[in-house]
């Protein structure tokens, strides 16, 4: 199905009466073969197969050369041609209604955030959405450098069209919400879980929502997590590619890869941080990851092992993960399983670290799906998720 330079609709089917039939008085006739469609835009496939598979039963469109039969619709009337027109534009809305603004007040200042919410006015569920580490705004992007893949904007506007809202939003310091951040000496990795948790206190008190979830990604994993278990308000958990490791663990094995003297500085680092006690000599080669202005972060941060505090929830757990991630491997994400073994657990085939298909290891492949913010988020993803959601 296309509309030509004419403004007429084509149709090129292997059983045209199904079709015509649909858009003029009805007739009798049973489809029995399989149905492909002229390529009219790659966007419309999913939206017109399904619409087809409702209405004329299980029968998938495709490209129909060298077929029995062969209709093209040349002259419709008016009628048929604003029909055509009006299908084709519905086909092409968003199954969501417009974004909200939201913003969190907090004692440091204003958090911002935007709420997605289904089509139709009735209560639905929402989940709060957790962005990974660093500069990664409300979308999933990074600021400040070209990987803009879109992924937690793509995952909130997928879960909406499964009737499921999302709230996401710019962490404190980050985005929109940088006034709201602290010095680095202040900052501290109980601020972004005591925002997580106020987030689900404004939820709470929305009327529209009938339960409220939080999904994170990344270290937004370990922030929802920890959140999840202080606030009775969550009624169920999602990780999203989140370590099952402590941090001080994964900074000491990452620096062993470079050498081993620097994996010993680490330790010897890490163990004065994990009682508390800050550090005066840290060696040249460590100076910017252990600067003294972040260790007091460092300190707050490395009181969390990820599999003991799953272990803290008394709610649904759901655990995902890719196994083409290169930044968090499916090692981490067994290792949350085998701490609550009663989660729900799923390795997603061909899906990285953010959340889109890609079928390498490789670096530079995968870097182009950083970069591609039209790549839509895994199927398999949004399924599990919703399906989680909805039990």
């Amino acid at each position: 199905m296309y509309i030509n330079k004419n403004g007429c609709v084509n149709f090129i089917l292997a059983q045209p009466f199904i079709v015509y039939s649909y858009f003029l008085p009805r007739i009798s006739g049973q489809p029995n073969d399989i149905y492909k469609y002229q390529d009219f835009g790659a966007p419309l496939k999913e939206e017109l197969s399904a619409w087809l598979t409702e209405e004329f039963g299980k029968y998938p469109l495709y490209h129909c050369l060298n077929h029995k039969e062969n209709l093209r619709i040349n002259k419709i009337n008016k009628t048929m041609r604003n029909i055509a027109f009006l299908l084709l534009l519905l086909l092409t809305l968003p199954l969501y209604a417009a974004e909200e603004d939201m913003t969190l007040t907090t004692p440091t200042g204003n958090i911002y955030g935007k709420l997605l919410l289904p089509q139709g006015e009735q209560p639905c569920p929402v989940v709060l959405l957790i962005a990974g580490s660093g500069p990664t705004d409300m979308n999933g992007n990074t600021i400040g450098s070209d990987y803009n893949s879109n992924s937690l904007l793509y995952l909130a506007q997928e879960l909406a069209k499964e009737g499921i809202a999302t709230v996401r939003y710019d962490k404190r310091g980050i985005g929109k919400s940088a006034d709201a951040g602290t010095s680095e000496e202040d900052l501290r990795f109980e601020h972004y879980i005591d925002d997580a948790v106020l987030w689900c206190e404004l939820l709470a008190g929305d009327k529209r929502f009938t339960q409220i979830s939080i999904a994170g990604h990344s270290e937004g994993s370990l922030i929802g997590m920890v959140a999840s278990g202080k606030s009775d308000k969550v009624k169920s958990y999602i990780s999203i590619a989140g370590c099952g490791t402590p941090a001080y663990t994964l900074i000491e094995e990452q620096l062993g890869k470079q050498a081993t003297a620097l994996q010993a500085e680490a330790e010897r680092i890490n163990s004065h941080l994990r009682r508390g006690e800050t550090v005066d000599d840290i060696p040249q080669l460590l100076k910017a990851l252990y600067r003294k202005s972040v260790q007091p972060y460092l300190i707050s941060w490395f009181r969390y092992d990820p599999a003991k505090e799953i272990t803290k929830l008394k709610i649904p757990v759901l655990i995902l993960q890719g196994d083409k991630d290169i930044q968090v491997s499916t090692r981490e994400a067994q290792k949350l399983f085998m701490a609550r073994m009663l989660s729900s657990f799923y390795i997603i085939e061909n899906m990285n670290h953010v959340l889109k298909h890609c079928e390498s290891d490789n670096m530079l492949t995968q870097l182009e799906t950083y970069k591609s913010p039209s790549l839509p988020v895994k199927r398999e993803l949004i399924d599990r998720i919703s399906s989680f959601i909805k039990q």
